[in-house]
């Protein structure tokens, strides 16, 4: 457990093997990431103590009456974050804004919460919902479903939900649906995502970074009609894995604009959203997860500009009558790589 860890005990932390095993990072740098994630542990709340000015950070949620509205009694939304749901109770949901409302992180929804949740995904007007959990996990229920199968339809509150399209892409379901209130339709892209395992990690950043391309790409369309609200997105508790997914699809959005690598810090963003969401990003092998996509998603973006180079070199070179003898020269065993150093983020 990091979170009892103390700063003179972290640089003693013994490198789980199975995270050794699948990340080729210098040991080194393994250890430089562990102590990055202890030290955030350290120095932000956790859902596990209670720390001092717990009343005042949980003032909502903790209410008796409100507590059928939190799936976990340990997992709470902060006071100053929650996001206000105009015209429930206490306008009270478990979810939080993330990074300046460009994210909502919250829980699966409860029964008792479904007409709660589809009256934020209307009021907030997002485009797309990122779900990271199945719908039961070792025979325990994670998510109470929120939507009917192809071609049918549920009312939640004033709320009418048609699912119109369904299409699978390995381990990712993308479900269209169509969301009404008051004779007004919207469209809302559903991403779910089924293999990443509660408490752990994906065996791969490949599907990872399919599904940031694929919610960049709902998001877009969103944007094309009016749907401007931040991008939803919920495991079963709405911190572990949705930390992780939401500091990794902030951090490639940065470098996807351009931003210095030497401007993005890991350790800086998830201590930001742990502010905002008690608990975000809840192990180790999590974090190591956000280092290794990231570091993946730099290295593919790089292979892609290399041949978009070769493409437009080739195409000048091929006006040239010595073309494919210079084609041959220029490019043989020619290779970019990029990896993940302490040069590459600036940690603090």
């Amino acid at each position: 457990n990091l979170t009892s860890l103390n700063k003179t005990n972290m640089t003693d932390y013994i490198i789980p093997k199975k995270m050794e095993d699948a990340i080729d990072f210098s040991v080194a740098l393994q250890k430089a990431i562990i102590n990055e994630y202890a030290s955030i542990c350290y120095e932000t709340p956790s859902p596990y103590q209670k720390c001092p000015n717990h009343e005042e950070l949980f003032k909502t949620s903790s209410k008796p009456d409100l507590t059928n509205k939190n799936r976990w009694v340990d997992i709470l939304a902060n006071d100053s974050t929650r996001v206000k749901v105009i015209g429930i109770e206490d306008e009270y949901i478990n979810a939080n804004f993330l990074i300046n409302k460009k994210y909502i992180s919250t829980q699966a929804p409860l029964y008792d919460t479904l007409d709660d949740f589809w009256l934020m995904i209307w009021q907030q007007k997002s485009p797309v919902i990122v779900m990271l959990t199945k719908f039961k996990e070792k025979g325990l229920v994670k998510a109470y479903p929120y939507f009917k199968d192809y071609q049918d339809s549920e009312t939640y509150g004033n709320i009418t939900v048609m699912t119109v399209d369904i299409v699978n892409i390995s381990e990712i379901t993308i479900t269209k649906l169509y969301i009404t209130c008051n004779q007004e339709t919207r469209t809302i892209h559903h991403i779910h995502y089924k293999e990443w395992p509660d408490f752990g990690v994906p065996k791969s950043t490949e599907c990872m970074r399919d599904l940031i391309k694929l919610t960049n790409k709902y998001q877009s369309i969103g944007k094309l009609i009016d749907q401007i609200g931040p991008i939803v997105c919920h495991c079963s508790a709405g911190v572990g894995r949705s930390g992780a997914f939401i500091t990794i699809h902030y951090v490639t959005s940065l470098l996807d604009e351009e931003i210095s690598k030497r401007e993005i810090s890991i350790p800086q963003i998830v201590t930001s959203i742990r502010n905002e969401r008690n608990g975000m990003v809840q192990t180790i092998e999590q974090y190591f997860f956000i280092y290794q996509t990231v570091n993946d998603w730099i290295d593919n973006v790089a292979k892609h500009n290399l041949n978009k180079k070769k493409k437009m070199r080739a195409c000048s070179l091929s006006l040239l009558p010595s073309y494919e003898f210079s084609t041959l020269q220029i490019y043989k065993n020619k290779k970019t790589i990029l990896s993940i150093s302490a040069d590459i983020f600036c940690h603090s």
